[in-house]
């Protein structure tokens, strides 16, 4: 059940960067899009040192 969630948070972010103007809303998003997808392939985000800009 967790994996489809997963898979429709990331549809989602797709959806919403794909329409997104503000620069930090495309940081953001992309930044959910990189946490879901690193949680879809079981990697913890601090594994892969997704960070966020400051």
């Amino acid at each position: 059940m967790d994996r489809l969630i997963t898979i429709a948070n990331i549809q989602y972010f797709r959806e919403r960067l794909a329409a997104a103007m503000d620069e930090s809303e495309i940081t953001e998003l992309s930044f959910l899009l990189a946490r879901e997808k690193c949680r879809l392939r079981g990697i913890s985000p601090r594994q892969a040192q997704i960070t966020t800009r400051h």
